[in-house]
């Protein structure tokens, strides 16, 4: 389906938008309002979850989206969304990344006790655990909502380099509760907009090759983002300072999980050991050690996925004096040894046999 097409379809309003838009004028006139409250039916309600916050308990407006609620989508590893015109705003986080785009008119986010005011071309890349909520009446608003897991298999690839973008993903990935935004002000920018409805038309057109190619897109429109906009999108105020303090963590922590100690670290930063131990666990929830163990684990993960490097190999890359103790510490956190991890989820062993099933 072509872009045009796409963008014509999307501007259309929709049921839940014409509800949406008669409950918001409905609500301006008391009366007229207390009548379509009494006259809606409950169940139907539910059965389309719109969200309506004045009917509290009864009402659906889940606090937090988990990763099933992709299970329930066409595809499940990524997915885009009309936000809905006029929908009640109503505070809530994710499991999962979600890309909030501006197609066209404009938007209230309000994130980290402020409102950003989203306009034509701008997006916000939000990590899991955002807590936010979304306000407009006349724009046309896309969601692109991604599994935190697909971020994280596309790091290895995508991501690696000294820019703001690959910041926010190590941070994203690496520190479970890190919820944090990047805000990307593209005025417009029509091979953004395009490269948007091109994945939706994908969506629209859905085949058996259409998650795939998708992902695809996806990647090619981050390496598009990150060459054009690496130097200009920016963290809120409100979290810029400490968003660029961890970075710098993560990312000497990235550079060698092997070696580095904590006074190391600290010797680099220009803090104290006890100030830098502080501070970590001030801004990330963890101590040094558990960070550490973190991406120290993670990047077994990566190595277990995508190479053929043996178990002992990797150990010694990660930071473990000998295999047995990283078996012992990788069982603990996965619930099974690094060899079945392998086995489950090796890149490299799933195109051996889709080699072999091509001959």
């Amino acid at each position: 389906m072509q872009p045009d097409e796409v963008y014509r379809l999307l501007s259309q309003y929709n049921e839940d938008e014409l509800f949406y838009r008669e409950l918001f004028f409905r609500r301006k006139d008391p009366v007229k309002y207390a009548e379509f409250m009494k006259a809606l039916n409950i169940e139907e309600i539910h059965q389309r979850q719109l969200i309506i916050p004045d009917l509290q308990t009864k009402g659906y407006h889940p606090a937090r989206f988990k990763d099933d609620f992709l299970d329930t989508k066409i595809h499940k590893n990524i997915y885009l969304q009309k936000h809905n015109r006029y929908t009640p705003s109503y505070e809530h986080d994710h499991e999962f990344f979600e890309i909030i785009y501006v197609m066209s008119g404009k938007c209230e986010n309000h994130i980290f006790g402020s409102t950003d005011i989203l306009k034509e071309g701008d997006l916000c890349l939000m990590s899991p655990s955002v807590k936010h909520s979304i306000w407009t009446e006349d724009g046309l608003i896309i969601n692109i909502l991604i599994r935190r897991s697909t971020i994280q298999n596309m790091f290895t690839t995508v991501f690696r380099g000294q820019n703001i973008i690959s910041d926010f993903f190590a941070n994203s990935i690496y520190l479970r509760d890190f919820a944090t935004c990047l805000i990307f002000r593209t005025e417009g920018d029509q091979a953004v907009r395009d490269q948007i409805l091109g994945m939706f038309g994908e969506q629209m057109d859905s085949d058996a090759y259409s998650e795939s190619i998708i992902s695809s897109m996806l990647v090619i429109f981050f390496n598009k983002l990150i060459r054009g906009y690496q130097n200009t999108a920016a963290y809120p105020q409100t979290v810029k300072r400490q968003n660029e303090a961890v970075s710098r963590i993560i990312g000497m922590l990235l550079d060698d999980p092997a070696h580095i100690t904590l006074s190391g670290l600290a010797d680099r930063l220009g803090y104290s050991a006890v100030y830098c131990s502080r501070y970590i666990r001030k801004t990330t929830g963890c101590t040094f050690s558990e960070l550490l163990k973190k991406i120290r684990l993670q990047k077994a993960e990566e190595l277990l996925k995508h190479t053929a490097m043996s178990i002992s190999e990797i150990s010694g890359i990660c930071g473990y004096e000998n295999p047995e103790n990283f078996n012992r510490s990788f069982r603990q956190c996965y619930g099974m040894a690094p060899s079945r991890f392998r086995e489950n989820n090796s890149e490299i062993q799933r195109k051996g046999t889709e080699i072999l099933h091509d001959y």
